[in-house]
Formats: structure tokens, C-alpha cells, sequence
């Protein structure tokens, strides 16, 4: 059965039951809910109510209320209004629109300049912060010795100032490493001789100084003749006496193109003086068998010497040297059996100009010397070795083993060779110049010459006979037993202008002296001298200060550099020495200004003047002992500079200094913190302020040109430390006469003369500024200290009473002033001033 069915069944079943009901019809509800509330709406206003609202007027009526003007009131209220959404009201008035813009506009543009300030400032910080690490880097390194790149262009400020910052600086450090380093150790400077070598250094700077022609050469000489008990070594001797004969054969005013030619002519001519001594010493050893004879001249000594070393009798040829061109005359007939050709050869090569054959010769000679090569065991050796003199014959083999022996022979076999002015047509195994010669000794080394190493003084001849003389004092200065020498040599050839020296864009690292520029081999001669200085006992600053004094002397290509290397290095030690009275001169007691001895020499600093050399030497030092806080020295050295006005400057600053650090260590609240003095040396500055104050009173020209308000200003700061002296030994009423006599803070009713004072504040020093607050603060403190003990004194009087009256009109005249000045203090300033003020009120 379905369920439909069921159900149909269930109703008709239903019906039946009611169907025999009597009673009347109940009706089927045809209305929904809505329809019902409509139809009562409907039938509740056709309802009659006319007695109630009869009875309801009269009630109203009663309480004074009029029921038709309620009923109207009510039927016409709207409540649509309150479920509307209420639409934007456009204020049509333009002028307001802008004014508000403009006003938004700037004050973003206000915000927009304080984020860019702060920003930049940020950057400013960050950036001095680098700057100032960066330095302090360069510095570390250059005291540990480590390698750093030097960029000159970076560099800002003066010039000097350039070279004090530049790579130079490194040597001034006594940290880093040098080659000097086992000198004090091993008593190098403890020796007669460096003492010797220092007065010659002065002796040559005040040759400088006059004007007066010098030969360092000769003094240097002097000083190793002196000191032969000490150094026995006469290879010493002889290298002056080479740099001697160099200097002496280029001093004739040769011009840049010949120096070179001229210089090797000197070599030469030293080597070969130098084997007619040792000619001489040959033959006094043995005379009977020299046969010496009555006539000693050069061919004489030359046919003893050879019949030593050759046992030859008088009737065999000899073939000597290419100098020997007379004896060769005499003897032309002997000669000419071997080589018809030989005289016209060696005629032709003495009387040109630079040695060399015609080509047309040459050819003819290169032909004889290869038929010699081809039979060298019939050809006499030295006659080989003269033939390659005279032709530059095979350039590409330097020496002939069989004749040339020595490393004197060698040498002097190689500068035979060289020729620095060759055609451009010349054959590219023709050319043999000087530098081609220094390349190759260089590249020998000095184990070549000397293999045994115990005669550093063979090298660093070969070096100078090369003419390679910054080679040769980086060479000599790493021998610890001839490093004064080393340094000598050098000065001497600064002084000639014969060495090159480094540029300010180059550097040198340890254990090298010398760096390549452009080509060219330069010493850094200043490292090398203060190096060396360094080195010099502490009690002889004057003797480092005249070997300074050199670096100013050479050439003129780099010589304002140099001047500023001198200027810059005898800042420094006189820095670090700190005798600036001796070296600078001093302020007598009335007033006269010493000179120091220093200043005689401001020709040789690059000075025209005294004056220039005050500006430069004296003025810098000031500056820079201001920055690093040494007030005794930038006093003595600004007054020496008649910078009078610079030292009130420093004195202000100073004084501020100490008045800050005397005000940040009281405490106002309680008790003073600390009794002890709370600046180390606050007592010396409050002194020399004291001293330079009662001095520049005295002196009338200087009273006159320095600035009053300066003046003025200092007084005022040393009273204020007064007061506050006063203060912390707890003398209030000391305190309070000082700080009224100053007249900076109004303690009176006074309304004009407070306002008066107010304005005065902005013309103050900002040192004064800068601690006012604490004064106004300590100044409160004293009056509140002093009614506290009339209060509490046990004898009640008028007079007690008009001190405290008193008291209190000062605190209130105390405080409309600081309400004046607000602006300008702390906040909190303000409030314990109020505190304080409550508290005797």
C-alpha cells in the first residue's frame, strides 16, 4: 500500500468523525498572517473611540497641554530621515580651499627638509666616522709596517698639510720596520764617528745658509780619515775620493745631454788612476828587479810593471792601453810589423771626439779582429782585447777571459764599450749604451763580485762606478757596519743633484729604499733620512734636525716637493720633542720675543722671510697642539706667532672646558659628589689663563691689537670657575658676592633690568652658553642654601628676617629672569628652578 493512499484514507476519516456534530459552521481560514494585520488595522480605526478620546482631551487638557496641536505635532513627524544616507555637503568657497592646500603643502615641505637634514647629517657623521677610521688605519699600518696604497689626488687641504697626510708619513712611525732597525743595538750611534759626521752635516748647511760653496765629499772624507781607529777600511776612503773625481769632472757647467758622457769619462779616469797606484805599489814592492831608473814616468812604470808581470825583455811589443797613444808613437816601427794598420787606427780613435772609427775603418779593423778570432791560439790576447777596444768588436761577449781578470778591468773594459749618443742607423748588435751595462750588473747581483759576502763595499763601488747611485745606498744601507756611510753618501749626492728621488704619487716598502718611475730608479731619500734620525740618541734633536734640513737640498725638478718633505719632518719631531723654546725661541718677562736656532735657517726651509717662516712652521705647530689639547705649547707657539687673538681663542675654549667638566661633577640636589679636582689639568689652565690675562695687561701693544670682548670673556669664565670653586668648598656667600659682581644674572625686582639682561644672553660667548643653565641652576642653589640656614637659625631678629626677604626677592627676580630665557635652557632646567624657588616660598 502506498502512501499516498494512507494518507487520503487518514483525512476522509477525519471528516466522517465531525460529520455528525450539530452546532453551527465553523469557516475555513482563507488569510495569511499580513492579510490578518491589515484587516485589524482596518477595523481598529472604524472602531469607535470617540469616548476615550473625549476623556483623554479633557485629562490633557487639565495639565495644560492642548491634545489636537500634540495629535498634528505627532502625525507630521518623519522618521524617513533618519534611515536616508546623507549625501557630502561641497563647501563652494575656493579661496579657503587653497589656503588650506598651501598650508598642507608646506608643512610637508618642512617635513620632506627635515628628513633630507636629518639624512644628510647622517651621511656627514657616517662619513667623518670613515674618515677619521680611515686614518687611523693608514696610521696602524703604517706603524706595523704593512703595505697600503697611497693616492696623492685624494688628499685635501694645504700643501703641507698634503705631504703630512701623504705616504711619507709612514717613517715618522717609530713602529715600523726599517733597515735600521739593529743600529741602536748594536751602539752604531754611540761612536765618535757619527758624532764627527753630524758636525759635517751642520758644517755643510751653514755653507748652504751663506751662500758659500760646499764639498761634502771632502768633509765626509775628513771625518772617515778621522775615524780610521775605528773602521779600518781604506776602501771607504777611496769611494769618496771616486765620488770626488766624479763631481769635480762635472762641475764645468755641462749640460744634460753630456752629464752622463762626462760622468763615465770620470770612472774611467778613476780606474785607470787607480791602476797606475797599484802600478806603483808593484813596483816599490820589488825595485831592484823593476829597474825602475832615474825617469819615472808613466812608460817607464808601465815597462817595469810588465817586465814583473811578464818577465818580457825591452825589444818585444807590448800593447797597453788606449791612453798610451804616445808611447805607441815611439815605438811605431815594432808595432807596425804586427799591423800596418794599427797606428792609423789608434790615432784616428784618440782624436775623435767620441772614440769611434770611421765606418770604413771600423770594417777594415772588424776584419783583422776575425782573423784573430779565428786563431786565437797565435794571437796575442791583449792585442785582441785592444782591437776590441778600438772597433767594439763582438759587443755581445763583454769581457776576454784571458786578459781581463778583475772586476776593476772588467769594468773598465765595459765603460771602453758604452756610447750613450748612437744613430738610430746604428745595427742593432752595435748598440752597447750605459744602461744596457746597469741591467746587467744589476741582474749579476752582488754574489757575482763578492761570493764570499764579507766585502759589501765591492758591490756598491761597482754600483757607483756604473753610475747607478740610488742602487748602490739601497745596497750599501742594508750592510748594518757602513749604514752611517750609507746615509753620507747619499747627502753628498742630493747635494750634487746626481740622485734621483721619489714623486709624491710613489712609495718605497721595507727592506727597498728605491722605487721605478717612468724608467727611472729613484731613492726615497726623506724615508732614508728620517729613518736614520730615528735611530739618533733623544738628546741629540739638533743633530736629526740639521740631517733634515738636507732633504731640502738636490735638484730643482722635485725640489718644492722636497721642500715640503723637509717643512713637513721637522714638524713632526719638533712635535714629538716638544722643545719649542730652544728650537723656536721663547717670550721673555718683558715681552721680548727670543729667537730659537731654528730660525736662522728658514732660507733652507723654502722661507724668504722670518715671517714666512713663523706662518709655516711655528703657526702650523700651534694648530696642531690645539688639536691635541696641549695648551702650554699652543700658547708659547701662538704668542711666538703674534697670534695673540688665537691664544684668547684657545683660552676660552679651554676655560669652558673646565668650567663644564667643574659643573657636570656637582651635584645640587644633595651634597657636591666629588671634592677632588674633577679636571686633570684644570689648575694648570686656569693658571696660564691667569698669567696670559696679567701679561697681555702689561704689554701695551699687545692690550691694543687684541680683541676686548675676548679679553672680557676670559675674566668672565674665571669667575664663573670662581664661583664655582666657591660652591664646591661650600663658601655661599663667597659664591654669591662672586657670581653678583659678575653682573650676569639679575637678583633683584627689577623688572627693566632683567628684561635687559635677558637680551644680553644671546651676545654671549657660546662656551658661556653652553653652561649657563648650570649656573643659573647653582646660583638658585646658593640662595636656597643660605635661607635654609637663616631659617634655621636660633636667633629670631629683623635683621634675619630682612636677610631672608632678601633672599627671597633675589630667587624670584632669579626666576622671571630664567622664564625670560626659557627658550634657551633645558627643560628640566626650568622645573628645578621652580622646585628650589617652592621650597623658600
Amino acid at each position: 500500500m502506498s502512501t499516498s493512499n494512507t494518507l487520503g484514507g487518514l483525512l476522509e476519516s477525519s471528516r466522517k468523525l465531525t460529520s455528525n456534530l450539530t452546532g453551527f459552521e465553523i469557516p475555513t481560514i482563507e488569510r495569511d498572517l499580513e492579510l490578518l494585520e491589515s484587516a485589524s488595522r482596518k477595523l481598529v480605526t472604524k472602531a469607535a473611540r470617540v469616548g476615550i478620546e473625549q476623556d483623554t482631551r479633557i485629562l490633557l487638557a487639565k495639565s495644560g497641554l492642548n491634545a489636537d496641536q500634540l495629535k498634528e505635532d505627532l502625525e507630521n513627524i518623519s522618521l524617513a530621515p533618519l534611515f536616508e544616507f546623507n549625501q557630502p555637503q561641497h563647501d563652494p568657497d575656493v579661496e579657503l580651499f587653497l589656503s588650506h592646500q598651501q598650508e598642507q603643502t608646506v608643512i610637508g615641505a618642512i617635513d620632506d627638509s627635515r628628513h633630507m637634514t636629518l639624512t644628510d647629517f647622517d651621511r656627514y657623521i657616517s662619513n667623518d666616522i670613515q674618515r677619521l677610521w680611515d686614518e687611523k688605519q693608514v696610521q696602524i699600518f703604517d706603524e706595523l709596517g704593512q703595505h697600503r696604497p697611497s693616492d696623492i689626488n685624494s688628499l685635501n687641504g694645504s700643501a703641507l698639510d698634503q705631504t703630512m697626510r701623504s705616504s711619507f708619513m709612514s717613517p715618522v712611525s717609530v713602529h715600523q720596520k726599517t733597515a735600521f732597525d739593529n743600529a741602536s743595538a748594536n751602539g752604531l750611534h754611540s761612536r765618535p764617528r757619527a758624532l764627527r759626521y753630524a758636525k759635517a752635516v751642520e758644517t755643510l748647511n751653514k755653507d748652504r745658509l751663506n751662500d758659500q760653496p760646499s764639498s761634502p765629499t771632502s768633509l765626509f772624507r775628513k771625518v772617515i780619515e778621522d775615524s780610521f781607529d775605528e773602521i779600518r777600511s781604506k776602501q771607504i776612503k777611496e769611494n769618496w775620493n771616486l765620488l770626488e773625481l766624479l763631481v769635480l769632472s762635472a762641475k764645468d757647467g755641462h749640460s744634460n745631454s753630456e752629464i752622463t758622457k762626462v760622468l763615465i769619462s770620470g770612472s774611467r779616469q778613476f780606474l785607470e788612476e787607480s791602476f797606475v797606484d797599484y802600478i806603483d805599489k808593484i813596483i816599490a814592492q820589488r825595485p831592484y828587479e823593476a829597474a825602475l831608473g832615474g825617469n819615472p814616468s808613466i812608460h817607464n812604470k808601465i815597462r817595469a810593471f810588465l817586465k814583473l808581470k811578464f818577465s818580457l825583455s825591452k825589444d818585444n811589443p807590448e800593447y797597453l792601453e788606449a791612453k798610451a797613444l804616445k808611447y805607441a808613437k815611439a815605438t811605431e816601427d815594432a808595432l807596425a810589423n804586427s799591423d800596418p794598420h794599427f797606428i792609423t787606427y789608434l790615432k784616428k780613435y784618440a782624436d775623435s771626439e767620441d772614440h769611434m772609427l770611421m765606418p770604413s775603418d771600423r770594417d777594415r779593423l772588424l776584419s783583422s779582429f776575425n782573423i784573430m778570432k779565428a786563431n786565437p791560439d797565435s794571437i796575442d790576447p791583449y792585442k785582441f782585447a785592444i782591437y776590441k777596444i778600438l772597433g767594439r768588436c763582438e759587443l755581445q761577449k763583454k769581457s776576454t777571459p784571458h786578459v781581463i781578470r778583475t772586476t776593476e778591468d772588467y769594468l773598465w773594459l765595459q765603460l771602453m764599450l758604452v756610447r750613450e749618443l748612437e744613430s738610430a742607423t746604428t745595427a742593432p748588435g752595435d748598440r752597447y749604451s750605459l744602461k744596457d751595462l746597469q741591467k746587467l750588473l744589476l741582474k749579476f747581483g752582488p754574489k757575482h763580485f763578492d761570493p764570499a759576502g764579507n766585502n759589501p763595499l765591492l758591490y756598491f763601488r761597482v754600483l757607483l762606478l756604473s753610475l747607478q747611485f740610488e742602487q748602490a745606498i739601497n745596497y750599501l744601507v742594508k750592510s748594518e757596519i757602513y749604514q752611517i756611510e750609507a746615509v753620507h753618501f747619499a747627502i753628498a749626492l742630493s747635494y750634487y743633484g746626481y740622485i734621483q728621488k721619489t714623486s709624491p704619487e710613489f712609495t718605497t716598502q721595507y727592506p727597498e729604499y728605491v722605487t721605478v718611475e717612468d724608467g727611472k730608479t729613484c731613492l726615497d731619500y726623506a724615508k732614508l733620512i728620517v729613518h736614520y734620525i730615528r735611530t739618533l740618541p733623544d738628546n741629540t734633536i739638533e743633530h736629526a734636525i740639521q740631517y733634515l734640513l738636507t732633504i731640502s737640498a738636490g735638484g730643482a725638478s722635485e725640489f718644492q716637493y722636497q721642500i715640503q718633505l723637509c717643512q713637513s719632518s721637522i714638524i713632526r719631531i719638533l712635535f714629538e720633542s716638544r722643545e719649542y723654546a730652544y728650537f723656536l725661541g721663547d717670550i721673555l718677562k718683558d715681552g721680548a720675543r727670543k729667537k730659537g736656532v731654528l730660525e736662522r735657517y728658514y732660507k733652507l726651509l723654502g722661507f724668504k722671510s722670518s715671517s714666512e717662516f713663523t706662518l709655516g712652521i711655528t703657526k702650523h705647530l700651534a694648530n696642531m697642539s690645539q688639536k691635541e689639547g696641549r695648551l702650554p705649547d699652543s700658547v708659547l707657539l701662538y704668542n711666538l706667532a703674534g697670534e695673540y687673538n688665537a691664544v684668547l681663542r684657545v683660552m676660552i675654549k679651554q676655560l669652558g672646558d673646565v668650567l663644564y667638566t667643574r659643573n657636570n661633577k656637582i651635584s645640587i640636589t644633595s651634597k657636591i659628589v666629588d671634592d677632588n679636582d674633577p679636571s686633570k689639568n684644570s689648575e694648570d689652565v686656569i693658571h696660564i689663563a691667569h698669567a696670559v690675562l696679567n701679561h697681555y695687561e702689561a704689554q701695551d701693544h699687545i692690550y691694543n691689537s687684541v680683541d676686548k670682548s675676548a679679553i672680557s670673556t676670559c675674566s668672565l669664565i674665571l669667575n664663573l670657575i670662581s664661583f664655582t670653586e666657591a660652591y664646591r668648598e661650600e663658601k655661599h656667600e663667597l659664591a654669591l658676592s662672586i657670581i653678583q659682581s659678575t653682573g650676569l644674572i639679575p637678583l633683584d625686582d627689577d623688572i627693566n633690568e632683567t628684561t635687559r639682561k635677558s637680551e644680553q644672553i644671546r651676545n654671549l660667548d657660546p662656551t658661556i652658553i653652553r653652561n649657563f643653565p648650570d649656573i643659573l641652576l647653582l646660583t638658585m642653589d646658593v640662595l636656597s642654601r643660605l635661607y635654609s640656614g637663616l631659617k634655621e637659625s636660633s636667633y629670631p631678629d629683623s635683621t634675619k628676617q630682612a636677610n631672608m626677604d632678601k633672599l627671597r626677592r633675589s630667587a624670584h627676580g632669579l626666576m622671571v629672569f630664567a622664564g625670560m630665557i626659557q627658550f634657551r635652557m633645558p627643560p628640566d632646567t626650568f622645573a628645578r628652578l621652580n622646585r628650589i624657588d617652592a621650597f623658600m616660598n
